[in-house]
């Protein structure tokens, strides 16, 4: 699980580029909220109504945006207007949170502030979620934070340590101000003098607050998206980590379920925590037609579960990764020293988007290996391939095992899996390409079956060839 400060690198890394449109999003929703605010605010009940019904989807959008930005998605300006397309889940959500903290606020506040730190999920969970409730996802939410409300709070206290100055400019501007007017007020002989000094002093006084409060809005315009966004990373590595002990959970669910003569007293997983964990996976068409053995692989007599990546995985993607990059810099292969630099010549996380990613896990929801399945050529593939690059072809990158489960041919499983998705798609070529210095790896790759294509640019070309029936 990160910590803090790699949750906080982690969002900043994710706004450096974006920081033009997470401003421009604080900036344009703050706006629409102050004017809605003045405008509405004037005529009773029904005005107040129609700001609430405002606010909720609002504010849902505005957090999926800052969601897609922790994700490097890129979204659109209008983005944030998203959660008026699905009004019902979102107005709702926003409208229960509200009632459910009101109301625990009422048992001297504390409960209040505990409650916000449990439901804080409950807007990414609706993104990640299309077919589930308001009511659910807020229950979710809940499970979710179950021991980890004091991480987050933490997280975002350290955002709100940055609101000491104009608090304290803001606490000074005040005192001087009621002290002005009580001269003002109280004095039994004012002076013209005195009197022009409490009226110097009033007018210091609220020049002060108004300081504060300009304070305070510009660091809001670095704060509020830094802040949303590490929330939003704080949710996708939460998830990571919580989803391999529902997937257990889920798994005993089914054993006992099974073996039970009385399967109707079996309240092991709620209904909509299995809902949740259906709806997780990714409907990909190659494996919605592929037999429910292709789903799974067996290595050094472990089973292992086959789907393609969510953006919801890109934390655990890249953390495998970079671990990979610094195991074979550790073994003297300077292959993947991209990403020990910084980039990705493969962009990983575009191929996430595209559902180019096979993940193989645990049944217990852990990652163990993961490697990209291209259908068409990268400019990486074109360079190397050149004219054979227009043939049909899948094209392997990035295969990587976690150092956990070495030694038991997990990549050899994996890429007979991808074997195995080319011929049901009826692609006749498999294709890789291993740097030519790294003995050990191309040893492997002629023992898994491939065959020595060309070498360019100090690339072995590798491919394996099947003959598809008609």
């Amino acid at each position: 699980m990160m910590t803090i400060s790699q949750v906080k690198q982690t969002a900043k890394e994710s706004l450096r580029g974006n920081w033009g449109i997470a401003i421009g999003i604080f900036v344009l929703a703050w706006l629409i909220q102050t004017v809605a605010s003045g405008i509405l605010s004037f005529i009773p009940f029904i005005g107040w109504i129609a700001l609430f019904l405002l606010t909720g989807p609002l504010y849902v959008g505005v957090s999926w945006v800052y969601l897609a930005i922790s994700r490097r998605e890129q979204p659109e300006v209008a983005y944030m207007f998203s959660g008026f397309k699905e009004f019902g889940r979102t107005f709702l959500a926003y409208l229960l949170i509200s009632i459910f903290i009101f109301l625990w606020s009422l048992l001297l506040i504390v409960p209040g502030i505990i409650k916000t730190y449990s439901y804080s999920q409950t807007f990414f969970i609706l993104r990640d979620n299309p077919n589930i409730s308001a009511l659910d996802a807020i229950t979710e939410s809940r499970h979710m934070m179950n021991g980890h409300k004091g991480r987050l709070f933490g997280l975002s206290l350290t955002f709100l340590l940055w609101y000491l100055i104009p608090i304290a400019v803001g606490i000074v501007g005040s005192v001087i101000v009621f002290g002005g007017m009580a001269s003002v007020s109280y004095t039994s002989d004012p002076t013209e003098l005195i009197s022009a000094l409490a009226a110097g002093a009033t007018f210091g006084g609220f020049v002060l607050m108004l300081v504060a409060g300009l304070i305070s809005l510009g660091i809001s315009l670095y704060v509020y998206p830094y802040l949303i966004t590490s929330v939003a990373v704080f949710y996708d590595d939460l998830y990571a980590q919580v989803k391999g002990f529902m997937w257990k959970r889920l798994l005993l669910w089914k054993k006992k379920w099974i073996h039970s003569p009385k399967q109707n007293k079996i309240h092991l997983l709620t209904t909509h925590t299995q809902k949740v964990l259906d709806q997780k996976q990714p409907k990909n068409p190659k494996l919605q037609k592929m037999k429910m053995n292709q789903n799974k692989i067996t290595a050094g007599g472990l089973e292992f579960l086959v789907r393609f990546a969510l953006p919801i995985d890109r934390l655990k993607i890249n953390e495998l990764m970079s671990n990979t990059a610094r195991w074979l810099k550790d073994s003297g292969s300077s292959q993947w020293g991209d990403i020990l630099q910084g980039f990705d010549v493969h962009q990983i996380e575009q191929r996430i988007e595209r559902g180019e990613v096979a993940l193989f896990e645990t049944d217990e929801g852990l990652l163990a290996g993961a490697m990209i399945i291209r259908k068409t050529p990268s400019e990486w593939d074109s360079d190397l391939w050149e004219e054979l690059a227009s043939e049909n072809a899948y094209y392997l990158h990035r295969i990587m095992v976690s150092r956990e489960f070495g030694g038991i041919s997990l990549s050899k499983e994996m890429i007979n899996w991808s074997e195995k998705l080319a011929i049901h798609e009826k692609i006749p070529f498999v294709r890789l390409d291993c740097i030519k210095t790294n003995d050990k790896l191309n040893q492997m790759y002629c023992r898994y079956g491939f065959q020595l294509i060309d070498e360019k640019n100090g690339f072995n070309l590798y491919q394996k060839s099947f003959h598809l029936s008609e």
